[in-house]
C-alpha cells in the first residue's frame, strides 16, 4: 500500500477506518497525488470530492478523469460568493518540482516562504454551504484541510456534526492559537486529538 501524506497522515486515516470505504473531502487537494492526504484512500475505493483554487487543478482533474467517484472543483472556499487575489507558488523548494503546494490567499502568508516566486491570479470563492449544495449534501466521513493560512477560516462554516465527519485532518503549522481554536472547534463535535506533527492535527470520532 502506497501512502502519498506528508507525515503519513493518510496511513492512519486508512487504519483508522479500517476496511470502510466512504466519502472523503479534501480542501486544498493541489494536483493530487503529491503530499495528498486523499489518494491512497481513493485508490481504496473511496469516493471523493476534491477543491483546488490553482492552475495545478488541471492535473488534478487529469488524475482522477477516470473514476466516477471522484468530483473536482476548481474554486475556493471564502466568506461569501466572490472573485479574490490568490497568490499562486512556483516550487516552494530549490529545484523542485512542485507547483503552488504553498498558494494562498492570504498575502502575509508569502513571507514564510524566502525564494519563492508567487504569481497573482483572481479566483473564485464560494462559502462552503454552496459547495456543499453544488456536491449534494454528501456525508463527509473524512475532511483534510489544507489552506495556508484560510483554514481557520473555512473550519469555521463546516458543521461537523451536520456533514458526518468522523475524521480531520487540518493544516496548524505550529500555531498555537490556532492549535486552541482547532481544539475547542472540534470538542464542540465530539472529535478528538489524536495525531500532532509540525504541520498538521488529526482529530477523531
Amino acid at each position: 500500500m502506497k501512502y502519498h501524506g506528508q507525515n503519513l497522515e493518510d496511513q492512519f486515516v486508512h487504519r483508522y477506518f479500517g476496511d470502510y470505504k466512504g466519502t472523503l473531502l479534501d480542501i486544498g487537494a493541489n494536483r493530487g497525488d503529491y503530499l495528498s492526504n486523499s489518494l491512497a484512500l481513493i485508490n481504496l475505493g473511496w469516493a471523493g470530492h476534491l477543491i483546488e483554487p490553482a492552475s495545478v487543478f488541471a492535473d488534478l482533474q487529469a488524475l482522477h478523469a477516470n473514476n466516477p467517484r471522484v468530483k473536482c472543483y476548481n474554486y475556493g472556499i471564502g466568506e461569501k460568493e466572490d472573485t479574490l487575489t490568490f497568490y499562486e507558488s512556483g516550487a516552494h523548494v530549490p529545484g523542485g518540482t512542485d507547483k503552488a503546494l504553498v498558494s494562498s490567499f492570504d498575502l502575509s502568508e508569502l513571507g514564510r516562504w524566502e525564494g519563492v516566486k508567487f504569481e497573482e491570479k483572481q479566483i473564485k470563492v464560494v462559502p462552503f454551504d454552496i459547495f456543499w449544495l453544488e456536491a449534494g449534501l454528501p456525508v463527509f466521513d473524512f475532511i483534510s484541510l489544507d489552506a495556508e493560512n484560510f483554514d481557520w477560516l473555512i473550519l469555521q462554516q463546516i458543521d461537523l456534526v451536520a456533514v458526518g465527519c468522523k475524521c480531520l485532518c487540518i493544516e496548524w503549522n505550529s500555531d498555537y492559537q490556532l492549535y486552541r481554536k482547532f481544539v475547542d472547534y472540534c470538542a464542540a463535535a465530539r472529535l478528538t486529538l489524536k495525531v500532532q506533527n509540525a504541520e498538521n492535527l488529526i482529530f477523531v470520532k
